[in-house]
């Protein structure tokens, strides 16, 4: 009765209230492009394309002075091939040039930050105005609807984004929350205990939907199969932000499938799978350019631009992923938007406290961003159960309040304050002998013998 009521009268009361910045109008609108051919989709990515870089030329102050260094005009871009004559941009573009990005039409106080680290090192804050926020919902549950999900479903999210987990902690955020029928889990505190408390909250909230970031998804199905918890009446989960390695696991427990979402904090909901199984390009709201390089003729890097941003503006921005475009691939589902196969980047590895506290390097890049300034890139190297290394590039070398602030990050996300933490600082941290590059790196985090040992150890304490 309490969900027909909510979803009868407050929901759609709600919306009406709010109907010109509602994320339901624009998942409304969104969601009948699915009926649209893929070249409708194109006609409708040049003509927001335009509109975004008409904004640009003459709001944004990074742009502005960037467009007449390149002695270019909005009009003088007719063609794809023109628009690449604006440069690839960055992490390292964004945090040298935050405050010339930023919409000055919105003052830096009623912006969302979201906060990106990812698998570059690189801390990044990215500001939104509100109603980019509640487009990229929108956005998100167009791509969810594609595998049987419905606006009004409930989903129960494991993530780190700081501004929902601040937003369920009031009462207002809470309201909201229960309006827009979702809960979320307090992955701050990954440990037996916590995970149970994820348990009764699941069994109590009835979630139709999983979300969350891979790793943390794949520490808890680990979890519920150990424990022998069944969790039923899930329909689906969606895996996002980090790689999707486990999926058999995740969908083994909880008996039901897992589909992949790809993205980032810079540029939300880029692709997503569908019912199906393939991963389809949202591009009708991001372009995806697929440029060369030194890998294969088929693979490409992906650099994107979101269309629908506009409190901080990115223009072909360099995932430092890649794909293959399957352009005479056709998919079951009959969605008009194209199909690729993504080759993103290595996950970070996991801390693990004395005490057998995990914490997700997806969650700690996050707060790290959160809690420093003028850091340009960071990696974490956990040596032993005692001993950590943090090197650090920064412009001005050693920062005693980011010292402070990632110590006293660290003590808490562990629980322990018996850890050593050096600091160590270069101009530019170089990547390992393969080329690549991992911002955490566990010297006994990925030792699947020793996490089942810290399993073991700690799981009858809360039983």
């Amino acid at each position: 009765m309490r969900d027909l009521i909510l979803k009868k009268i407050f929901i759609p009361f709600y919306d009406y209230i709010y109907k010109k910045s509602s994320r339901i109008e624009c998942y409304k609108r969104l969601k009948r492009r699915n009926l649209l051919s893929c070249e409708d989709l194109y006609f409708i990515q040049w003509k927001r394309l335009k509109k975004l870089i008409n904004y640009c030329y003459y709001k944004i102050p990074y742009y502005q002075k960037l467009f007449k260094a390149l002695d270019l005009h909005p009009t003088d871009i007719k063609t794809l091939k023109d628009y690449k004559k604006i440069p690839e941009f960055n992490k390292l573009s964004i945090i040298d040039n935050k405050s010339e990005f930023i919409n000055p039409e919105y003052e830096e106080k009623n912006l969302i930050i979201a906060h990106a680290g990812g698998s570059t090192g690189m801390p990044v804050k990215v500001y939104r105005s509100p109603q980019d926020q509640e487009y990229i919902c929108a956005l998100r549950a167009r791509a969810n609807s594609w595998c049987g999900w419905n606006y009004r479903d409930k989903i129960y999210w494991l993530i780190s984004d700081q501004n929902y987990i601040k937003q369920t902690d009031s009462l207002g955020g809470k309201f909201f929350s229960f309006l827009h029928r979702n809960n979320m889990a307090n992955t701050k505190n990954i440990t037996p205990e916590r995970m149970f408390c994820w348990v009764k909250q699941i069994k109590k909230f009835k979630p139709d939907y999983l979300s969350g970031y891979s790793s943390l998804l794949e520490e808890f199905s680990i979890f519920l199969i150990n424990e022998k918890i069944n969790l039923n009446g899930i329909k689906g989960i969606f895996a996002t932000v980090e790689p999707l390695v486990q999926r058999e696991l995740i969908s083994r427990a909880f008996n039901t499938p897992v589909y992949n979402e790809y993205g980032c904090s810079e540029v939300p909901c880029i692709a997503h799978e569908c019912q199906y199984g393939k991963m389809h390009i949202n591009i009708d709201e991001i372009l995806v350019e697929f440029e060369d390089t030194d890998e294969d003729f088929e693979t490409k890097k992906l650099v994107c631009t979101p269309l629908y941003i506009y409190g901080m503006p990115i223009l072909r921005y360099n995932t430092g992923d890649t794909a293959v475009l399957n352009e005479d691939d056709s998919c079951e589902c009959r969605l008009p938007y194209p199909v690729i196969k993504l080759k993103v980047a290595q996950a970070n590895d996991n801390l693990i406290s004395n005490n057998g506290k995990l914490v997700s390097g997806m969650v700690l890049s996050s707060y790290i961003s959160a809690v420093t300034s003028g850091i340009r890139q960071f990696q974490i190297v956990q040596k032993d159960l005692l001993n950590i290394k943090i090197k650090i590039s920064a412009p001005n070398y050693a920062n005693e309040e980011n010292e402070q602030n990632i110590r006293k990050l660290l003590y808490e996300l562990m629980e322990t304050t018996s850890i050593k933490i050096n600091f160590e600082y270069y101009d530019k941290i170089p990547p390992d002998i393969n080329g690549n590059f991992r911002p955490v790196i566990s010297n006994i985090g990925n030792n699947d013998n020793y996490k089942a040992n810290i399993r073991a150890k700690n799981a009858h304490t809360y039983q």
